[in-house]
């Protein structure tokens, strides 16, 4: 069973309440963290996982990523989840800061690595990917409006969407 460390709103350890297992409730003021991660090749396509069928967001496209485990930092937690999930393993230098944000209980630290990764080069862990693609912005764009990827477009309701800041990045190149 996961364990993870508890924040408060800033980004700062709750020491009092140390770490939870993932079954634990937060509770009113507590976010833990969760790491994301768009992987961006030569051609300005973004390498999107489809989640497994039995995964929140069951066989919906999305970004890379999850929660920090207790005692890593957004980081490490980004690293392991890329290699855990998709096999591909890279360096704390490739992993280039986006943006942090809060949701109501959590805060997401967001990263963009600029990588030509092969899909045959790609492990999946069939426990939570179906699949992986390359797909353009416009492709991505196209699924968050017919449901098959998670909405990006309105995933930060106090600040600016990450598809917004990726299309910014890609079109600005």
């Amino acid at each position: 069973m996961e364990k993870w460390d508890v924040y408060d709103c800033y980004k700062n350890k709750i020491k009092s309440r140390g770490t939870i297992h993932s079954t634990d409730e937060l509770r009113e003021g507590e976010y833990n963290l969760v790491t994301a991660t768009w992987i961006c090749n030569s051609k300005g396509e973004f390498l999107m996982q489809r989640r497994a069928a039995d995964k929140m967001y069951p066989l919906v496209y999305a970004n890379h990523g999850g929660r920090a485990h207790a005692g890593e930092t957004s980081k490490e937690s980004m690293i392991r989840e890329l290699k855990e999930e998709i096999g591909v393993i890279i360096g704390e230098d490739e992993l280039s800061f986006l943006r942090s944000f809060n949701d109501h209980e959590s805060i997401f630290d967001e990263y963009i690595i600029y990588k030509d990764i092969s899909l045959c080069d790609i492990t999946i862990d069939k426990r939570e990917v179906e699949s992986c693609a390359w797909l353009s912005l416009q492709e991505i764009s196209d699924m968050i409006d017919n449901g098959k990827c998670f909405n990006y477009k309105n995933n930060n309701l106090s600040g600016e969407s990450s598809f917004s800041i990726i299309t910014k990045l890609v079109t600005s190149e």
